[in-house]
């Protein structure tokens, strides 16, 4: 472009080599040496189109490394209710699940009173990957008389714990009720989803409700704030 400023035309040409996948996620850019080499310009000129990628999120600097690119960040809409498994699909990313445990136990409070039900629960713990690197863990507790308990093994074959319900036990998620809160990860949150102890953490706290308004499912999620991000769009009445 005639009179663009250089830094933008390094801007431009680093995104469309990661878009493009030239530059894969998690591996290195050339050294700004490299760089300085490739576009013909100054140190200073690298330095600030490398610091708007990363104010932009697709750059990282590893001290004593180099430049990384950053995997990309998995984007929901909050009208849309679809599973995980279909969100991944969507953006062209392989979704893939680990059930971690499958239990019966006794509901808390809390869970009496999200679940409006007293009675035994079925957890079920999941971690949930895309591309085969750690997104999410996924509690999921359901009142254990809608499940023939038999016949949960099914759970294993599905990578959708929705679909499951839907085509194994006939129950239809219509509506959720989330709430979001940022937390730190905790050694054992840290280990399962491959990060440090102490990262970022967006914690979605969902009860789901079938098509008669009953509550099915209350799950806590615990997902890396590094690959997922959510918006919301307000419109004035």
């Amino acid at each position: 472009m005639i009179n663009e400023p250089l830094y933008i035309h390094i801007i431009r040409d680093i995104q469309g080599k990661i878009v493009s996948g030239q530059y894969p996620s998690d591996t290195f850019i050339p050294s700004e040496l490299e760089l300085q080499d490739i576009y013909k310009v100054s140190r200073t000129t690298v330095r600030r189109a490398i610091s708007e990628l990363i104010n932009a999120g697709y750059l990282t600097i590893i001290k004593g490394v180099g430049t990384k690119v950053m995997p990309s960040r998995l984007m929901t809409m909050p009208e849309e209710l679809m599973s995980f498994t279909q969100l991944m699909l969507n953006q062209g990313v392989k979704p893939g699940t680990n059930i971690l445990e499958i239990t019966k136990e006794k509901a808390t409070p809390d869970i009496q009173k999200a679940l409006e039900y007293q009675g035994d629960l079925i957890k079920i713990s999941r971690l949930r990957t895309a591309d085969n690197t750690p997104i999410s863990v996924n509690i999921s507790y359901l009142p254990a008389e809608l499940l023939q308990t038999n016949a949960l093994e099914v759970i294993h074959t599905r990578d959708s714990l929705y679909e499951a319900l839907e085509k194994d036990f006939m129950i239809k998620i219509a509506t959720t009720e989330d709430t979001y809160s940022a937390i730190s990860a905790n050694a054992s949150q840290a280990k399962q989803l491959s990060i440090r102890k102490g990262d970022p953490l967006l914690m979605i706290e969902r009860t789901a409700f079938d098509k008669k308004n009953r509550p099915i499912e209350y799950s806590i999620i615990y997902l890396r704030a590094d690959r997922y991000r959510h918006t919301i769009t307000l419109r004035a009445k």
